[in-house]
């Protein structure tokens, strides 16, 4: 306890975050359920009232505006208040890291797709994506929804956990809370369907501003430890999107390390729309392919968490006066 106590406020921050990252896994291997699901029915309703599609364009966009102002801004200021009744804040900090970080079950849910596909139960599988991601399974082929998966299991780790541990170590735990539930308000209203375009458009912004860094140091941490891999080398598609305001860097560099196809068409209401697609000379993903993608990301969570051990170390063993 002596240790702990004497460790620094980065330090502190650090432990916190290990532990919470060990609690939450233990209760996602335990719970199927997918995250804030009861906040994602806040913003069905939200979106109900105040996105009326008589309005126009301009007026949608105000309104989205306003309510991830009406939504974000109280819900800080309480917490902030109700944080001077709580002695040790470090257990409130905890708590809020805790509703921040996003729920593990999706490397669940992908190992269970694949053995979905390995079955041939295609019914199944797509039943098992659908929560998972915004874009319509109904017609997805085998080949379309490994590709779904793979991407959709980035884009879990990415936003959900690996960004909001980032800016809890940066910035605390009421921004890391802020952004989760700026990230959830992108994917409830999200610009790909069509009823959401304006009025998403803050939300939206916001996400892939907040996304930016965490992306980048994702790519990092990804190519090191792929460093040693001959197909590195091969960048040829990351000049066109290493300062685009979104993930497709995260997808040309798991797409190149996987040697496999990302990104492209897909389904939202029943309406194709086009996306940038990556390594496009490539084959399309199979079950194989979900495996080795889930075990990139462990690779990452690996270097990143050993190197927040590491740092934890140092700060214990360097004297503070």
């Amino acid at each position: 306890m002596d240790i702990i106590n004497n460790l620094p406020p980065l330090g502190l921050d650090i432990v916190v975050l290990l532990l919470v990252i060990a609690i939450k896994s233990l209760i996602t291997h335990l719970s199927s359920n997918t995250g804030l699901s009861f906040f994602h029915f806040y913003c069905q309703q939200l979106s109900r009232k105040v996105n009326k599609p008589n309005n126009s364009n301009q007026q949608r966009k105000i309104a989205g505006f306003i309510a991830c102002l009406i939504t974000i801004v109280p819900v800080m200021i309480i917490l902030w208040l109700f944080e001077s009744y709580v002695e040790l804040n470090i257990i409130w900090h905890a708590l809020l890291l805790y509703l921040s970080l996003g729920s593990f079950g999706h490397v669940k849910a992908a190992k269970n797709i694949s053995l979905s596909s390995q079955k041939h139960l295609k019914d199944q599988a797509r039943q098992q994506l659908a929560p998972w991601v915004l874009r319509d399974v109904k017609q997805l082929t085998f080949l379309g929804m490994h590709k779904a998966c793979i991407e959709m299991l980035q884009s879990r780790f990415l936003q959900h956990q690996f960004s909001i541990a980032f800016y809890f170590l940066l910035l605390g735990p009421y921004f890391a809370l802020s952004a989760r539930i700026l990230i959830d308000m992108h994917h409830c209203w999200n610009l790909k369907l069509k009823t959401f375009q304006p009025f998403g458009f803050f939300a939206n912004w916001c996400t892939q501003w907040l996304l930016w860094l965490p992306t980048r140091l994702y790519t990092t941490v990804l190519f090191l430890v792929n460093i040693t891999r001959p197909r590195i080398s091969k960048m040829t598609s990351f000049s066109a999107v290493i300062f685009s305001i979104n993930n497709n860097l995260a997808l040309a560099a798991l797409a190149s390390i996987l040697n496999v196809k990302l990104g492209g068409v897909a389904m939202y209401e029943g309406e194709k729309q086009r996306a940038i697609e990556f390594n496009g000379n490539a084959r399309m993903p199979n079950t194989d392919d979900i495996n080795h993608a889930i075990g990139q990301l462990n690779l990452v969570k690996t270097l990143a968490l050993g190197s927040l051990i590491c740092i934890v170390v140092v700060l214990a063993i360097i004297p503070t006066r």
